[in-house]
């Protein structure tokens, strides 16, 4: 991520007929799923400039 936290997240639902631990399971997948690599390789808009290419 861009702020390079690592530290502990905090997820809460409110379902109170979920399984708690499934639920516990369940989002911390959905969450890990949404940590992607940061793009190292610049901005975005310079994949169109044109000295670049």
């Amino acid at each position: 991520n861009d702020t390079r936290y690592s530290g502990p997240l905090s997820v809460e639902w409110e379902d109170g007929r979920m399984e708690r631990f499934h639920g516990a399971a369940e989002s911390c997948a959905f969450t890990k799923s949404l940590d992607f690599p940061r793009n190292e390789g610049g901005m975005f808009d310079s994949a169109f400039d044109g000295d670049n290419q």
